[in-house]
């Protein structure tokens, strides 16, 4: 066992007894235990030794603030464990990235520096909204409501310049107004010093002159340098030493000016590499005697496909640090560099300026997003992992007219596809036993199962227009099909279809993701309207369980209905449960309760008749001529539509056909007409006059067979 993992054996048995109610908590036995649980250790290494000169945990009192404690989990005012739920807030608006000779001051194109101040961002109008902060604080107030706990705030020296201008208040009066405002909603507002440009001594400067403003804000968090030194790429961004020295003199300006608030440090290398970090933090004084240190790393996709590939690299980098630091996500996104746009978010937007990814790209990084949430929530249950923060909550250029790629939010309050899977995954996650809780409805698709069958498919052959299952059609005269006890669906050849009906508009714009269970050998996936049923294609692999899916980004001009086909790619294809969702992942199959199954289905197709036989008077004597009788026949329940087709099924006289005084008579020959969404003729046509009248009781009659109606 290495040394690293030595340590973090020993800090995850001495946790369980360093409970807050647990007197193993006064810091002077924590002290003891910590110097005796290390001196067991040996032979002694640099960390080791260095951890036995970090001094006692200074604890704050119960609620005074957000503390890091001896297991290095995070316990927040209320005396509970905090675990971050966070996104970065206000993009844009304090924080300038422009090169500029003196950083004391914002040099925006168009606005002039006059009389020793600096000029505003131009974000004000509409990035905070109106002047008073109503418009602030109802956003704030809104992401509360979702479930985020943390508002991370990108400022710079120049705020302390910046004074009141164009009817908005100063820079440091806004930034109170969040202050005050999210410890009135029990949130953690980061401070994050953002811009990587400013040179050390006045950021020095201006952070202790941050961290006395807020150092009696108990829900005030202070980063003092966003990924330091990595904004041009150099080599600093990866320098362990360079980043010892400067960030030592941050911390040391910080805590002089009074701020016992944690504070937020990223690891060099983009804030990922807490490894080549972990020496400094053990062997600095500075941090080593500190008790309230966060580490916040960032992580993106990078080339990987999924983020399993990637895991073994963050073990490395990060993961293995779990419990030997405070660590926190600091920073997570979709793309790093805004690359990955999806065309949901801007739809107006000019395509050539900001082309938009493919339905495989983006189902990749979705993936990859939701796959970490899920692993990140089983950090948090069983170590001391603190959470994640989220670039960037919502975030409208206006001199682009576009969002910020990695916006969870449009400017309108409405989610993204992206920060739907955040919010569903992170902020407001599942049962672990299911991915679809609250979601009704999930399938676009009814029948999926091809557990109902109205017209007694047998399975095997089925031409062009022939019916199977409810809701699923042949559309070659080669498709032979079949249904196997256990619900395993065998297409040996040809293809299979449902129409979606009536959900086109709803739909457009939109990415869906067609799935299988359990599939063997391979299955092409057709999506397009009625009138280009195979307008878009995607081949399904043979997986376990529901696979990655086939996403398909719908266009934006889609009305009506939609057609979705299965055919074997080559040779027979067996699957179960045919899923088409909203998003690019697959989720849990949706099984309905078998009552809103069959509801759904006979809007669709329905038999007028009993399966098990019994005879049943369903058509009222309207009409009636010479040789004629036309009855009313209401449907047990209205279809979607009009029915397409109205078949009589079964043997005439026996499973339909015309009764006088409850015994069925014979020479007649029947037809439907006026079929409509509720009811339709039947007219009786006897070869010679049939001599019935309105009071010989004549009824229409079906039993197991009779109509068959389909609107599919």
């Amino acid at each position: 066992m290495s040394s690293t993992s030595a340590l973090q054996a020993r800090v995850a048995a001495l946790a369980a007894g360093l409970q807050p109610s647990s007197p193993a908590s006064d810091p002077a036995v924590v002290s003891s235990v910590f110097t005796a649980a290390i001196a067991g250790l040996q032979p002694a290494s640099d960390l080791l030794t260095a951890l036995t000169s970090t001094g006692q945990p200074v604890l704050r009192t119960a609620g005074a603030g957000y503390q890091v404690q001896p297991d290095r989990s995070i316990r927040g005012p209320d005396g509970q464990r905090f675990i971050a739920r966070g996104i970065t807030f206000l993009d844009g608006l304090f924080i300038s990235l422009e090169t500029r000779t003196d950083y004391h001051y914002r040099a925006v194109p168009g606005q002039t520096v006059t009389s020793g101040l600096s000029s505003q961002t131009g974000y004000e109008p509409t990035v905070w909204g109106a002047p008073d902060g109503s418009d602030v604080r109802a956003r704030m107030r809104a992401w509360a409501s979702a479930g985020v706990n943390l508002l991370r705030v990108g400022i710079e020296p120049a705020v302390a310049y910046t004074t009141a201008a164009g009817g908005y208040s100063s820079h440091w009066a806004m930034l109170d107004i969040v202050v005050d405002e999210a410890n009135k909603l029990g949130l953690v507002v980061q401070l994050q010093n953002g811009n990587d440009a400013v040179p050390t001594a006045l950021n020095v400067a201006f952070l202790a002159q941050l961290a006395a403003r807020y150092a009696g804000r108990r829900n005030v968090w202070i980063n003092p340098a966003n990924e330091i030194n990595c904004s041009t790429g150099g080599a600093d961004c990866t320098n362990p030493t360079v980043w010892a020295a400067e960030q030592a003199q941050y911390v040391a300006a910080i805590r002089g000016a009074g701020f016992a608030g944690p504070i937020v440090l990223n690891a060099t290398n983009y804030g990922e590499a807490v490894n080549a970090v972990a020496s400094a933090l053990f062997n600095t004084a500075t941090f080593a005697n500190d008790p309230n240190l966060i580490l916040g790393v960032h992580t993106y996709q990078g080339a990987e496909a999924t983020f399993a590939e990637r895991l073994a690299s963050l073990q490395a980098a990060w993961v293995a640090y779990a419990g030997v630091f405070p660590l926190i996500m600091d920073e997570v996104g979709l793309s790093h560099d805004g690359t990955i746009r999806d065309p949901a978010l801007d739809p107006t937007a000019n395509t050539t300026t900001y082309p938009v990814s493919s339905p495989s790209v983006l189902a990749s990084h979705y993936n990859w997003t939701i796959d970490l949430l899920g692993w990140a929530r089983r950090m948090a249950r069983e170590t001391a992992f603190s959470g994640i923060t989220f670039f960037s909550g919502s975030w409208y250029v206006p001199g682009l007219g576009v969002h910020d790629p990695n916006s969870l939010k449009l400017r309108d309050g409405t989610w993204t596809p992206f920060g739907g899977y955040v919010r569903d995954y992170w902020l407001c996650p599942p049962a672990e036993t299911t991915t679809f809780a609250g979601k009704s409805l999930v399938n676009l698709l009814y029948n999926a199962d091809m557990a109902l069958n109205t017209r007694g498919f047998a399975g095997g052959a089925a031409a062009t227009g022939v019916g199977a299952w409810d809701g699923w059609v042949s559309t070659s005269d080669a498709t032979s099909v079949t249904r196997a006890a256990d619900g395993t669906i065998t297409l040996s050849a040809g293809f299979l279809r449902q129409t979606v009906r009536d959900l086109g508009s709803a739909v457009a714009g939109s990415a869906l993701v067609v799935s299988v269970a359990n599939l063997v050998g391979a299955l092409n996936v057709y999506v397009g309207p009625p009138g280009n049923p195979t307008q878009f294609q995607s081949t399904l692999q043979a997986a376990r369980g529901r696979g990655v899916g086939a996403v398909f980004q719908i266009p934006t001009t889609l009305t009506g209905d939609l057609a979705v086909t299965l055919a074997p790619t080559s040779g027979a294809a067996a699957f179960k449960e045919p899923q088409v969702e909203r998003g690019y992942r697959p989720t849990q199959f949706d099984r309905r309760p078998p009552a809103i199954e069959r509801a759904i289905a006979r809007q669709h197709l329905q038999r007028i008749g009993d399966p098990a036989g019994a005879n049943q008077v369903v058509g009222t004597l309207v009409a009636f001529t010479a040789n004629t009788l036309t009855f009313a026949v209401p449907y047990p329940a209205p279809m979607r539509a009009a029915p397409a087709s109205a078949a009589f099924v079964g043997t005439l006289g026996t499973d339909y056909g015309v009764a006088v005084n409850g015994a069925a008579q014979s020479g007649f020959t029947f037809a439907t007409q006026n079929l409509g969404a509720g009811g339709l003729k039947v007219v009786a046509t006897s070869s010679g006059a049939h001599g019935l009248t309105a009071a010989s009781l004549v009824a229409f009659f079906t039993a197991a067979g009779a109509l068959l109606l389909s609107a599919e």
